[in-house]
């Protein structure tokens, strides 16, 4: 696959591809995780929304880093994804709204996560790309603290 980039086309060793895929899922999980957290209902719903609060604010951290990874290897990341948040009947998500099932829906998103992350690092390996394999062992491990503490929700 190549990308075009200003008058410069660059051709995707894969890495590149796991770079975009990191970002990606940081961003989707970040918003995820804080539409969870704002729509929670149930007992343990602030605790958890305490919780999941945390885990935005690394979430967001994270999504600058992956972004200069990418710009170092010549793109940037599009800023156009949609600014709306869609909203739906509370009764359509009823289910989804209890704590323990967001938990789960989650750890999901964060094992798929995992899985890009450990393509991405594979990549970077045979590259020998020492700063990619550094940030992205650290969102694996992230995405990974994120599961474990998902699980005791």
């Amino acid at each position: 696959m190549t990308f075009a980039s200003h008058d410069t086309v660059l051709e995707d060793d894969g890495l590149l591809t796991g770079l975009r895929y990191a970002l990606g899922n940081t961003c989707r999980l970040s918003r995820a995780t804080a539409l969870f957290s704002w729509n929670l209902e149930g007992p343990s719903a602030l605790d958890t929304a305490d919780e999941l609060a945390r885990q935005v604010d690394e979430l967001r951290a994270a999504l600058p880093p992956l972004a200069v990874l990418i710009r170092n290897r010549g793109l940037v990341a599009s800023p156009y994804y949609a600014d709306a948040i869609d909203t739906l009947p509370v009764d359509h998500l009823a289910t989804t709204l209890r704590p323990n099932t967001a938990a789960a829906v989650l750890r999901d998103g964060h094992g798929e996560a995992c899985l890009s992350l450990e393509s991405a690092l594979d990549m970077a390996a045979d590259h020998a790309a020492y700063a990619d394999i550094s940030a992205l062992t650290a969102r694996l491990v992230a995405h990974q603290r994120h599961i474990h503490r998902l699980s005791l929700i």
